[in-house]
């Protein structure tokens, strides 16, 4: 298995990675006609998305590395009237500009600084193995709140040097491998 490609959100400047997610689903292709394929081992949902917030507002930026059949007369349909343009000729669509307001209500942690010393070749990484950390709560796709989780993220760290079967995907845990693939809030952020 492969470590796997993580969705981006844009807020106060910089790109996070998204690294967990408690709520609503932010979105799903498949409410929306796509049906995407996988596209390398490092992306077996078949796409990546970008968020944004803006004005305190969730926003669907764009949809990037997006899995679809390719041959004659096969392109994936638009989405709210955007076309899908193709990376390569042969390799994934993109869908620019999308800028959807989203009605998530929940709480999402985004990070940056990946540590790579702590890299596992196996699905999503979480949060504590990245320098910076957040915690942001939305209502209904307003930013509500936000809180640094870093500090408390070094010392989940420190923990696990002490003991790595403190780790929530240590493989001696049932269903470690399963949960690698997923941004379930509590395996981001630790016990």
């Amino acid at each position: 298995m492969t470590a796997q490609a993580h969705d981006r959100l844009r807020w106060r400047g910089g790109d996070y990675l998204l690294v967990g997610v408690d709520g609503d689903v932010l979105f799903d292709p498949l409410e929306h006609g796509l049906n995407p394929a996988p596209t390398t081992t490092a992306n077996w949902r078949g796409w990546v998305a970008v968020y944004a917030v803006r004005d305190d507002r969730l926003l669907l930026a764009e949809l990037t590395d997006v899995g679809f059949p390719r041959g004659p007369g096969a392109s994936p349909p638009a989405l709210r009237g955007v076309r899908a343009v193709g990376e390569r000729e042969h390799g994934p669509f993109r869908y620019e500009e999308l800028d959807w307001a989203l009605d998530f209500s929940g709480r999402m942690i985004v990070a940056r600084g990946f540590i790579q010393s702590l890299y596992r070749h196996m699905g999503f990484h979480p949060a504590w193995k990245f320098e910076e950390s957040w915690e942001l709560d939305f209502d209904k796709g307003r930013l509500s709140g936000s809180r640094e989780l870093s500090e408390e993220m070094a010392r989940f760290r420190k923990k696990i040097e002490k003991d790595p079967t403190l780790d929530p995907d240590h493989e001696a845990r049932p269903g470690w491998l399963e949960r690698t693939f997923t941004l379930a809030f509590r395996r981001s952020k630790g016990p």
